[in-house]
């Protein structure tokens, strides 16, 4: 065979290369970009690469630009993040995918052969006789037709939207499955759909801890801007992050029921089911008092139905209960329509053990040590400086409105430790700590002031007839003149004394600056009332079968009337106490010396069953 009949040859394979070149060559075409927000723009360039939230273009003078991919619209990021995704599939491919392309076809595998065959033909063939040269010209012929063929079939293996991708969340769904529950509203952006809630969930908590923190449930202001954030169009990770090794802080999902669900390895890295920090719902209260689950609610199927998710990874990828259906490594499936979804098991790690969407990461943080980013954040009510107990059991449940009690027993059920708490209207918390010998404190504490449904019901309640629809003290109340050096007391009606009360506490307070409620100024400090007494009439907080403390200045027994200077809205607060007994340090008589301080430390030493409080306004 002479030099011509081999250029000739190999001028036809590379015809055939250069035919089945894929269109357009291997970078991007130029399109248009739009910038959102205040530097609202749009520019003309190539995609390139997407790093580390940052997006880089080449423009048509070649210039490299970059961008955060927040800064882009919504379309936009969608378009690179497919991109990426796509690319990054590409790339996981093993060596022969790389080699041969993501989808081969039988002409791709006959242009190999007859490329082989072509090959020996060369070699073996008697090169002047007439039929190889019939041979060798069709052959050729046959060769460069399949690898074009090859090629046009495979054109588009560089389209990245033939790789896995999946669909976005439909949002309308997503908010049927959080509408069941009370307190849990959501919305949406082009990017987010947004989950507020209390933080509060409408199950009992806490009940089934043999190793307790000293934390307690209290509500949480998820909302606004600190509202849970779920990304409306998942994106597949191209390296998952791994539960073992990330995430010890935070959430990574949010229940239906508005609660988040924390990594089931505490930060410790335990198990904190199999260490018995979870109650019987999977859940427990944080270092910020903030209840959360470790372990998928699986009991939320009981009210959204077992063919529904319970919850909504970070990732934007919903959760499920249980299923029979088989699983992939991160404990997940995708469906018929592309969608993908988690579900949960028995045992550790309970759930997704590796996070299969794309998420990022709070700068501030640093593995394992490190939560997703966005995410709602809970603010501490107090701090907690006592070590935990372990060995244990808690009963945990509502005393009032806004009002719960812990109580941890050892195994043998004795109190170790109890914890009532409450709040009013204005996030004013106040905890009563009771140690294992009886003694006890009082502290207060500012926090969200949250009142709704879910957050403990009780009839016990307390009114005034000197106070109108509209929560005013009216005229005839205020500034009363002294009488033998006393006012007249406020009118005062209760109803439903729980039982179990043995002796009722009355205080009268008011916040004489609003924003500082480390000064307050007592009014009316009542003691020794008798349960079975109802009212105060008009004038009557000195004249009873109780006792009676300090007037506002301290120097005198006696109530003293609201009487506001200046113009304005003054707030004041009655608290009626239900006890178990009259403390004991207070003395059996009217007694100058007992102050707002010294009332509040005696109730620290006995059990607050319940309590009712009255809110009212001066206004002038």
């Amino acid at each position: 065979m002479n030099i011509n009949k081999i250029a000739i040859v190999l001028i036809f394979c590379c015809m055939g290369q250069m035919m089945c070149a894929h269109a357009g060559g291997h970078g991007s075409e130029l399109r248009n970009w739009n910038i959102v927000g205040e530097q609202a723009s749009v520019f003309q360039a190539s995609f390139l690469l997407y790093k580390n939230n940052t997006v880089f273009f080449e423009d048509r003078n070649g210039e490299i630009l970059k961008y955060p991919l927040s800064a882009l619209a919504f379309e936009d990021q969608n378009y690179i993040l497919e991109r990426h995704n796509g690319i990054a599939s590409l790339n996981l491919q093993n060596r022969s995918e790389k080699l041969f392309g993501y989808k081969r076809n039988l002409p791709f595998y006959l242009s190999i052969a007859l490329g082989i065959l072509l090959s020996i033909c060369l070699m073996v063939w008697p090169k002047k006789s007439r039929s190889f040269k019939i041979l060798l010209h069709a052959v050729a012929l046959l060769f460069v037709s399949s690898v074009f063929v090859t090629c046009s079939e495979d054109k588009n293996i560089g389209n990245l939207n033939d790789f896995p991708s999946v669909p976005a969340n439909d949002m309308e769904n997503m908010g049927s499955h959080f509408g069941k529950f009370t307190g849990v509203a959501t919305s949406f952006d082009d990017t987010y759909f947004y989950v507020s809630s209390p933080g509060f969930p409408e199950h009992n908590m806490m009940e089934g801890i043999t190793a307790w923190n000293r934390q307690v449930p209290v509500p949480q202001d998820y909302s606004g801007d600190n509202s849970w954030a779920i990304p409306i169009q998942p994106v597949l990770a191209d390296e998952p992050f791994s539960l073992r090794e990330h995430f010890m802080k935070g959430a990574i999902a949010i229940a239906v029921n508005g609660i988040p669900i924390f990594n089931p390895l505490n930060n410790r890295g335990e198990d904190t089911k199999l260490i018995g920090e979870l109650d019987e719902w999977g859940g427990h209260a944080g270092r910020a008092d903030d209840y959360h689950y470790h372990i998928p609610p699986v009991h939320l199927e009981a009210t959204v139905g077992a063919n529904n998710p319970i919850a909504y990874a970070l990732d934007g990828f919903p959760i499920y209960g249980k299923t029979t259906d088989e699983l992939d490594e991160f404990f997940g499936k995708f469906n018929d329509d592309g969608s993908y979804q988690y579900h949960s098991i028995d045992d550790y790690p309970y759930f997704i053990p590796k996070m299969r969407g794309k998420v990022s990461l709070d700068p501030n943080t640093t593995a394992p040590e490190d939560q997703i980013w966005p995410q709602a954040l809970s603010i501490p009510l107090r701090q907690v400086s006592a070590p935990s107990l372990s060995n244990g059991s808690i009963s945990f449940g509502p005393t009032g409105t806004n009002a719960y009690t812990l109580a941890y027993q050892d195994e043998n059920g004795n109190d170790i430790a109890t914890i009532n708490y409450d709040w009013d209207n204005t996030g004013l918390y106040t905890f009563q700590y009771v140690a294992a010998d009886g003694t006890g404190t009082i502290e207060t504490y500012q926090g969200f002031a949250w009142q709704g449904e879910g957050s403990g019901t009780s009839d016990f309640t307390l009114s005034s007839v000197a106070i109108d629809e509209n929560g005013e003290l009216l005229d005839d109340y205020k500034c009363e003149e002294k009488v033998n050096g006393s006012e007249a007391s406020i009118p005062l009606a209760w109803s439903n004394v729980p039982e179990g009360v043995n002796s009722l506490v009355i205080i009268m307070h008011h916040y004489p600056f609003p924003d500082d409620t480390s000064e307050i100024n007592s009014y009316l400090l009542l003691w020794g009332i008798d349960p079975s007494i109802t009212e105060i009439p008009h004038g009557g907080a000195d004249d009873g079968d109780w006792f009676m403390g300090a007037n506002k200045d301290g120097n005198a027994i006696s109530y003293t009337s609201p009487c506001s200077p200046g113009t304005g809205s003054h707030e004041y607060t009655i608290t009626l106490y239900g006890l178990s007994e009259t403390p004991p340090t207070l003395p059996q008589t009217n007694s100058v010396d007992v102050t707002y301080d010294v009332l509040i430390d005696a109730i620290s030493s006995v059990t607050v069953i319940d309590k009712a409080t009255l809110t009212f306004n001066d206004v002038n």
